[in-house]
């Protein structure tokens, strides 16, 4: 992986996000891949764990926001100003490092923090909440959208949403699931 990265074998596919009642189009989702190989494309849950356990989060991180933005600014020049999201690990939340990260990279691409939207797992925030709270404050300082994904999964407390500055919550299947059973209920 670390060869990878340094060879530049991430790929990324890009998800559009669409307004159910019109089509419109409201953004991309960055989606990584790796092209192994000898493996040929592997799907992230064959490869994220080593980025997570490792000192590869950084360059990882780093070169997905770098790609991912580069792609951005030339839709953007072709007329198709649309913000892209990345994700973002629990190991990415403690790196002090990232908020110089993303701000070089928005600059080197020319773009506005606005067409950035980072991803943040509730199981990131949920690893180490104080510390993950105030990283993301400090992300939203720089004006970049930040939404909490995966909601739901039973690691961080619905209250403690409050007092995150988050453009969105995105819930995770599983809960949405439980709201339509039932299973969600509790005491009236």
């Amino acid at each position: 992986l670390r060869r990878g990265i340094a060879e530049g074998a991430l790929a990324l596919h890009y998800q559009p996000r669409v307004r159910l009642n019109d089509g419109r189009p409201l953004g991309l989702e960055a989606l990584v891949r790796w092209r192994h190989s000898t493996r040929g494309l592997l799907p992230p849950e064959e490869f994220m764990p080593v980025v997570e356990q490792s000192n590869l989060s950084r360059a990882f991180t780093g070169q997905i926001l770098d790609t991912a933005l580069a792609r951005a600014a030339q839709w953007r020049q072709d007329g198709h100003d649309l913000p892209v999201a990345v994700g973002l690990r629990a190991r990415d939340l403690l790196d002090p490092t990232l908020p110089a990260i993303i701000t070089a990279a928005l600059r080197e691409n020319e773009l506005p923090a606005d067409r950035l939207i980072l991803e943040i797992g509730e199981q990131a925030v949920a690893a180490e909440p104080e510390v993950s709270s105030a990283a993301i404050t400090r992300l939203s300082e720089l004006g970049v959208g930040l939404a909490l994904d995966d909601f739901g999964t039973g690691h961080f407390p619905l209250a403690q949403l409050a007092g995150l500055p988050l453009d969105e919550v995105r819930l995770h299947e599983t809960f949405t699931a439980r709201l339509t059973d039932g299973s969600l209920d509790g005491p009236t």
